[in-house]
């Protein structure tokens, strides 16, 4: 074994944590089936890089490049994923070892920063391994809601002050409010202002972590470690006493709320409702500290109250800190949840991290957001009998170190990593996969301009030649898009390369919306070449959105945005 000399104290301590956190990443069981290509991802491990950059590529891709080139040149290492994945490299793996051996996380915060899952991921991991967030807002109000107990006492840098805005606005600047124009000279300010942050950081003496001071996604499965795990680092003792159940709802359901905690405690558990916090403050809100602004008053140099403040900080009685001593957390939901800020944050927060039990306390159209977070878990119908029963089952379960409660859900993701390699391999096959493009979007045509719109499209794809068109079976626009790149492939005399991914089966009645059996099947579509792929239409989303690096949406109402989003 050749032995590299470690030159210095910062490598030295980027040496000890990668040891202290190897295999500590949102990794799943579908590692289990998927071969990672340790050839090309090998040249990534050789280092980490002092700073990460993780941002919306559709909000701020431009904006992370100019600023990774700001910081370059103060002399920092920066990760930008860009520049860094190689072809062949999975994603996952490479973005996981990436935030690990990252020594400050800087989220690029723009309005939909964290209701993506990668971006939302990245924080949390970020926050289990007790990285330094530097968030850069683009956003009016502070802390974004997705990420709102996260960044609730975050120190933060504006991407621009006030005073500049101002000034830039006396000068007759149309975008000096819109986040989407950022000058150089305002790169260069908020570049100075991390680097400044950082160097203060990592001149401090680090104390020793005592991981029964902060939080951890695996607290949620006491007295076993996960299989990935090669250690205790970052993960808490089970804790002393009564295990602590969360149950998170809204004020509406208080009642409800209120016998459901009666019923666990007669089971000895202890019990905290989410409405005791919003009780407790007349604002009805999250109890929070807000955090300030470090660049509101300062540019160029450090703010005299300056701390480098965990993202996991939070007051002692606020839902964070309930919900990370909390074994299971418990969500009610209901109509004025799922249209509640601070119910959204609590579910955003939990996602991933602890093991939810979604009770749904009434019939509602359930909203893209949390279907991606809580619809593919089973939830517990509150109108059904024997409900209760099944809830207790599930938290003993839950709760019960020899039960490996997540088995089945190990199962599924190894089923998904093969559907995946699958679908990709079979479409390689026979046609190029990097030049392959997902349409989707509304299962009904709203208005002739839209059908027009949708036949263009297929021709206008067409000209461009060398093209493979994929749906997702349904009809609609997507549909019109197919047959009309069909048609117009076979009026230039050549073959028009057409994909339909649609699941075998679901339980759900698609005959209005898809080429469906009675017994609930899906049928070949009659044009183009068709794979089924996942036993629902929501394995097929996910699995499609694994698959397809380019994706056009036409209309559609909230369920293809939530595709959209996967």
């Amino acid at each position: 074994m050749d032995v590299v000399p470690v030159e210095n104290k910062r490598l030295q301590n980027l040496t000890k944590r990668q040891a202290l956190t190897r295999g500590l990443t949102f990794r799943s069981g579908k590692d289990a089936v998927r071969q990672v290509a340790t050839e090309k991802y090998s040249s990534l491990q050789e280092e980490g890089k002092e700073i990460l950059i993780s941002y919306v590529r559709a909000e701020a891709a431009h904006h992370a490049v100019t600023l990774k080139e700001q910081l370059s040149a103060l002399g920092f290492s920066v990760y930008l994923d860009v520049d860094e994945i190689k072809t062949g490299v999975d994603w996952q793996d490479a973005l996981n070892y990436a935030v690990s051996n990252c020594e400050v996380l800087v989220p690029l915060v723009t309005p939909h920063y964290g209701e993506t899952r990668w971006t939302n991921r990245e924080v949390k991991l970020a926050d289990v391994l007790g990285k330094s967030v530097i968030p850069v807002s683009f956003v009016k109000r502070w802390p974004p809601r997705c990420l709102a107990i996260q960044f609730a006492t975050t120190q933060f840098v504006m991407w621009k002050t006030e005073n500049e805005i101002k000034e830039a606005k006396e000068k007759g600047e149309r975008s000096s409010e819109d986040f989407r124009h950022w000058d150089k000279k305002y790169v260069i300010a908020v570049a100075r202002e991390i680097g400044e942050m950082v160097r203060n950081d990592g001149e401090k003496p680090k104390p020793k972590r005592d991981p029964s001071k902060r939080g951890s996604m695996l607290r949620s499965y006491p007295a076993f470690l996960p299989d990935m795990v090669d250690g205790p680092v970052e993960v808490m003792e089970p804790r002393v006493g009564k295990p602590l159940i969360v149950i998170g709802l809204h004020p509406e359901q208080k009642l409800f709320g209120r016998s459901l905690k009666f019923l666990l405690e007669n089971e000895g558990y202890e019990v905290w409702l989410s409405i005791e916090e919003v009780e407790a403050n007349s604002q009805g809100d999250f109890p929070m500290k807000m955090a300030r602004s470090v660049s509101a008053d300062y540019r160029g140099q450090m703010h005299p109250l300056l701390k480098f403040t965990p993202s996991c900080t939070s007051v002692p009685e606020d839902f964070q800190s309930k919900a990370d001593q909390a074994g299971v957390v418990v969500f009610v939901l209901s109509e004025a949840f799922a249209n509640s800020k601070t119910s959204k944050g609590q579910v955003f927060y939990c996602e991933h991290r602890k093991h939810v039990i979604p009770i749904k306390y009434e019939e509602f159209d359930m909203p893209g957001w949390m279907n991606m977070l809580i619809g593919r878990k089973r939830y517990e119908n509150s109108r059904t009998d024997g409900y209760k029963e099944l809830v207790i089952s599930r938290i003993r379960r839950a709760l019960d170190p020899t039960a490996r409660a997540s088995e089945h859900n190990e199962m599924n993701e190894v089923k998904m990593a093969y559907s995946t390699r699958f679908l990709k391999q079979t479409i390689d096959a026979y046609s190029d996969l990097l030049k392959c493009v997902y349409v989707f979007g509304g299962v009904s045509i709203s208005s002739k301009r839209t059908l027009d719109i949708c036949r263009s499209l297929g021709q206008m794809l067409a000209d461009v030649g060398d093209i493979t068109l994929a749906t997702g079976g349904l009809f609609g626009a997507a549909d019109v898009v197919a047959e009309s790149f069909s048609e117009a492939c076979k009026s230039r005399h050549c073959e028009a390369d057409i994909w339909h991914v649609v699941p075998e089966r679901d339980d759900q009645d698609y005959t209005r919306k898809a080429r469906q059996h009675a017994d609930r099947t899906f049928q070949v579509v009659p044009y183009g070449r068709t794979v089924f792929s996942g036993d629902s239409m929501e394995e097929r989303e996910s699995i499609v959105a694994r698959v397809f690096e380019i994706a056009v949406l036409i209309e559609g109402l909230f369920s293809a945005m939530q595709s959209y989003k996967e």
